[in-house]
């Protein structure tokens, strides 16, 4: 961090706990509960019930606490590359909406993440009850300095509270309740008639008092009878059973009336029942020459065997009653992702000892470091790469000869002159290759040339 600002940033120790627990605090939003220290220690390592599947694409996140000259933790920024396309994931930031200090914490976060795409605030993490994105109204300063830094925001939720219980709503007899097949911490209701399901809804079981209603949905041809207002009825006396003293719910009212998942009629429902907006929830997306935060390119691996890939979906009707998130069950990767070097060193060790012969891939895979099956992103001159690498297979075994003597080498030899030369200077080398390969492989082939050239009588490169 700048001295001006009167702040040092360093690496999150165990110890930061409290400190960063108060800060999480600072930011809490109504019907959310208290952060616990096992929660914030899942948010660290990178899992979360709620969005797990998205969580399984990132490597191990990345945390920093900003410390001001006293030695108090004044600020905490976490973030994580997502492996299959190198994007930029920023998973949290807290700094008591101090403008300055998120504005530091955040040029730090774009300095470390990949400069082609970074996204912020998309998922809920461990810390909150499902709160996918960023509550704008409670977070004015972690907003302008977001857009101060290129990022775009998109608005995703009406984050609603209500008091428990609600008597006055209506009840369906004969609801049927049991557990939610995709997740165990979840309730299934399901009303049934003439052997067909006409409603049905997914609550979760109370946090500290809090119930989440995920989604509810009635059967097209039994709308505009009432039948909707009676599930949520039923919907909100069954949280109340579980011990919940508050529900919440998110509506993704983000399209316009008219739209096929227009909302009005479920937000009037809503209201009407109790349900007051919180907060709007928008997430922040900034891309190549939008970034204003010295970012450079990224290098991460593979995602790992078994995981698997999931999309959040909306479920609409024409009532526009149907909630919101069909979350679906994923295996997470259990593979450690701790970084021993930096990306920039892995990516030279891995070129240098396929150049040698010696199997990179295989030996970085057998260290069980993220970064095992480093290729180039296609879209970062791979493709374009072709002719030089195709001696290099894909999977390399510890007793397989990578490439015949001198064919992985002239795109090695260049990449580790042009990195040298921009280490000298004081240039990150990971970003000036990357750079170079993504606008113009003739002029990457023309520098590394040139750079070995005059390399040669200096420290007698062949």
């Amino acid at each position: 961090m700048s001295p001006a600002r009167g702040m040092n940033l360093r690496p999150y120790s165990p110890a930061d706990a409290p400190a960063v627990l108060v800060l999480v605090e600072a930011d809490r939003i109504p019907g959310q509960p208290r952060t616990t220290p096992a929660m914030l220690s899942e948010a660290l390592e990178g899992r979360s019930l709620v969005d797990a599947g998205w969580w399984a694409e990132l490597n191990k996140p990345v945390t920093q606490v900003a410390v001001n000259r006293a030695g108090a933790v004044v600020g905490v920024v976490s973030y994580a590359p997502r492996a299959r396309d190198y994007t930029g994931q920023l998973l949290c930031l807290h700094c008591r909406e101090d403008e300055t200090t998120a504005d530091a914490l955040l040029h730090h976060a774009l300095t470390a993440l990949p400069a082609r795409r970074v996204e912020a605030f998309q998922f809920a993490s461990a810390l909150s009850l499902g709160l996918e994105a960023l509550p704008v109204g409670h977070r004015p300063a972690t907003v302008r300095a977001l857009e101060q830094a290129g990022f775009t925001g998109k608005r995703l939720w009406r984050y609603m509270r209500a008091d428990l219980p609600a008597p006055t709503l209506p009840r369906l007899p004969h609801v049927h309740i049991g557990p939610d097949p995709s997740d165990s911490s979840r309730r299934r209701l399901e009303v049934r008639q003439d052997g067909s399901t006409v409603a049905e809804a997914v609550i979760g079981s109370p946090v500290q008092g809090v119930g989440v209603l995920w989604w509810i949905e009635v059967a097209a041809d039994t709308r505009k009878r009432g039948l909707g207002r009676a599930m949520l009825g039923s919907v909100l006396d069954a949280l109340t059973g579980l011990g919940a003293k508050e529900a919440i719910l998110y509506v993704d009212d983000d399209a316009p009336p008219g739209h096929e998942r227009d909302r009005t009629a479920a937000n009037r429902l809503y209201e009407s029942a109790g349900f007051a907006e919180i907060d709007r929830l928008h997430s922040y997306t900034v891309s190549g020459t939008g970034l204003r935060g010295g970012g450079r390119s990224g290098c991460a691996g593979p995602l790992q065997p078994g995981t698997h890939l999931h999309q959040s979906r909306s479920l609409a009707n024409e009532d526009g009653l149907v909630l919101h998130r069909d979350r679906r069950p994923s295996v997470r990767s259990t593979t450690s992702c701790r970084p021993v070097l930096s990306d920039s060193e892995l990516v030279l060790l891995q070129l240098l000892l396929v150049s040698l012969g010696l199997g990179g891939q295989a030996l970085l895979r057998a260290s069980h470091h993220p970064l095992g099956g480093f290729d180039f992103d296609p879209d970062l001159g791979g493709r374009r790469l072709g002719p030089f690498m195709q001696s290099v297979p894909g999977q390399v075994g510890p007793r397989e000869p990578v490439a015949q003597p001198g064919q992985a080498r002239p795109v090695v030899a260049r990449v580790i002159a042009i990195a040298l030369c921009c280490r000298a200077i004081g240039l990150d080398a990971q970003r000036a290759v990357y750079c170079i390969l993504h606008q113009r492989v003739d002029l990457f082939l023309a520098l590394g040339d040139g750079l070995l050239q005059a390399l040669e009588p200096l420290v007698g490169v062949a």
